[in-house]
């Protein structure tokens, strides 16, 4: 049994996953301005009494090693070390093994290992919610890697709301950028959005190559009946960019529920088998 964390922007996820990456029991707990501290005190409360064997973390980034990023958004996260926090919490146990992953990471291995999307080798995922996030997994060899600030690739239109560039694609797209809240109703997005989202996904697979690439995410879930036509229209944007240059993905929506504490687990199984 594994304890598994998704560490995000405005909640925090934890739960407990057997090997094959299903989620056995889990809870979810709105977060806001805490303190690192008293956000691993609520984790720590539902491990109490709990046995597992190794502990994983996907965490909002950027990461730089176990630590967050001095750039996050998060201030009061800037450069905390989250192995630390896991153990002064009591979460993490001596000599226990523990994985800290992106959670856009834990993402796109959830969806190439247990998602339905076809037989593909180069996953990459992103995930549009607060911000932006992109992942790669290549399959055959068993490799993940970050995509770096994939989110933050120039799109046209008009300025966006980024703190560091006029015209990203988070600063553009993002449920932060677009204001995106629950109304009950679901999303309608603008001829500019989808140029947007097409022209990025466009400009990371002419770099990358990739044969699946699968939209999540907060602003994705937040499309609800539209999700498929959206794809489509992003598809259509995309071709028309693309002129018959290059081949291009086949666009996929994401299928994991819980899918950064499920691709914790898989990875989890990975890393502690080998």
């Amino acid at each position: 049994m594994f304890a598994v964390m998704d560490l995000g922007g405005t909640k925090l996820e934890v739960g407990l996953a057997d090997e094959a990456g299903k989620i056995i029991e889990s809870l979810r707990i709105a977060t806001g301005e805490e303190s690192p501290e008293e956000v691993f005190e609520k984790a720590a409360a539902f491990y109490t009494g709990k046995t597992y064997e190794a502990v994983g973390v996907a965490s909002f980034g950027p990461l730089a090693g176990h630590c967050l990023s001095k750039t996050t958004p998060k201030r009061l996260w800037r450069g905390f070390d989250l192995q630390q926090g896991l153990a002064q919490s009591g979460i993490l146990k001596p000599e226990m093994p523990c994985e800290i992953l992106q959670d856009v990471q834990a993402e796109v291995i959830a969806e190439a290992k247990l998602g339905n999307h076809g037989d593909f080798n180069l996953y990459a995922y992103a995930t549009i919610s607060t911000g932006i996030g992109v992942a790669f997994y290549d399959v055959e060899r068993n490799y993940l890697f970050r995509g770096a600030e994939g989110g933050h690739v120039p799109v046209p239109g008009n300025p966006g709301k980024c703190e560091s560039h006029k015209n990203c694609w988070e600063g553009t797209c993002s449920g932060t950028a677009i204001a995106a809240k629950p109304t009950g109703h679901d999303l309608e997005p603008t001829t500019q959005w989808l140029l947007q989202m097409a022209t990025a996904i466009y400009t990371i697979h002419l770099t990358t190559n990739t044969d699946c690439f699968i939209l999540g995410g907060g602003v994705i879930d937040g499309l609800g009946q539209n999700q498929q036509k959206t794809l489509q229209q992003i598809q259509q944007a995309m071709t028309q960019i693309n002129h018959n240059y290059i081949q291009l993905p086949a666009l996929r929506i994401s299928q994991v529920k819980s899918r950064a504490l499920a691709g914790m687990a898989t990875w989890l199984q990975m890393r502690t088998t080998r």
